[in-house]
């Protein structure tokens, strides 16, 4: 499977916000998605291409980090 480079850094982007913001679930996803929601509405308005993908990757990101540190149990 061949990701595009752009998706990825956008999946990365997702997992460093929520792993920044483990110890606070909440505060964690509502970041992941402002983020995700922001940079498309940025794009919109004139300064790129705006795109689902992008959103949802961000999204998978967040989710993935969050799931991958409550599997370690990193999280009380």
């Amino acid at each position: 499977m061949n990701i595009p480079l752009d998706k990825a850094f956008h999946f990365l982007a997702g997992w460093a916000i929520a792993a920044t913001f483990q110890s606070m679930p909440l505060v964690a996803a509502a970041l992941v998605a402002a983020a995700a929601i922001g940079k498309e509405v940025w794009d919109k308005r004139g300064h790129g291409t705006p795109e689902l993908a992008d959103c949802l990757a961000t999204l998978a990101g967040g989710v993935a980090a969050m799931a991958f540190v409550a599997l370690l149990g990193l999280v009380p």
